[in-house]
């Protein structure tokens, strides 16, 4: 890949992982104008599906799908649907959202994935996660408290949910196979999920939807994701983990800016709060 060529300071790589993760959601959002959610989910999943195979198998000498056990085969399968119908709702949510209500979203996964430690894990925790996991909550409610689309919502609630879980079951049940292979083989089934919508949904026609321009949004969309993943692989390699998190988590006001900029999206002053809530909980966390 082009990025790992560059020779610049990781720095600069953890910007860019956090621009390009950024600009993703506003891409798939123009994209939906013209298209239905199922199928800007199918062309996203599609360019995650091809880069994820590009990468394993650059890094890979073989690869094999035979004799992994059924547990691992049914792991793998459970996990990839669970992730394409998670993938699903987002791209519903976004699409009867605006950006900045529905991106936030995002981050409560990680408030549910602490909450899940601390009460059935009994792992420890601290005031300090607490405050930012009260702050994410704050955040989101203030940027999305304006929004009346219910159906939006509950789509929102799903993803976090649906979301939650992949994080939940790969805790409780650990595939063995390589750690390389997990996500290709998730996000593939995923993509097949969602490609499965647009074949039987509304008489099977969505596909019949899509725009050249919304392909190519969505697509676009898609190689967003792939770039921000290589930069931020980029910028670990070489940089301070404590540093280079908490950039790529800022993608949030990124995703805004761009949808306020690009999107003519309106933000009030509450939202405004709300995002400065939770940058502020990104970096205590």
């Amino acid at each position: 890949m082009f990025l790992e060529q560059i020779q610049i300071h990781w720095v600069w790589f953890a910007l860019l992982a956090m621009i390009f993760l950024g600009m993703a959601p506003v891409l798939a959002k123009a994209g939906l104008k013209y298209t239905g959610e199922a199928s800007a989910a199918g062309l996203v999943l599609t360019v995650l599906s091809f880069f994820a195979w590009s990468g394993y198998m650059t890094t890979s000498a073989t690869v094999s799908l035979m004799g992994l056990g059924f547990q691992n085969y049914l792991r793998l399968i459970v996990g990839g649907i669970i992730m394409g119908a998670a993938i699903l709702c987002f791209t519903m949510a976004l699409g009867q959202m605006d950006v900045h209500e529905a991106v936030p979203f995002q981050k409560l996964v990680l408030v549910f994935t602490l909450l899940y430690g601390i009460i059935i894990e009994k792992s420890g925790f601290a005031v300090i996660v607490l405050i930012g996991m009260a702050l994410i909550v704050a955040g989101v409610v203030l940027l999305s408290i304006e929004c009346s689309n219910k159906s939006g919502l509950l789509m929102a609630l799903l993803f976090i949910i649906l979301a939650t879980m992949v994080q939940i079951l790969d805790k409780l049940f650990p595939t063995t196979v390589d750690a390389g292979m997990v996500y290709p083989i998730r996000i593939t089934i995923a993509c097949v999920l969602c490609w499965i919508v647009v074949i039987f949904s509304k008489g099977s026609k969505e596909w019949k939807r899509i725009t050249l321009y919304s392909a190519l949004l969505c697509l676009l969309s898609g190689c967003s994701y792939c770039l921000s993943t290589i930069a931020y692989a980029r910028a670990l390699q070489a940089g301070e983990p404590t540093v280079v998190g908490p950039l790529y988590n800022c993608s949030v006001m990124v995703a805004i800016m761009c949808a306020v900029l690009f999107l003519k999206e309106k933000i009030s002053r509450r939202g405004l709060i709300g995002l400065v809530f939770i940058i502020i909980s990104i970096f205590l966390l």
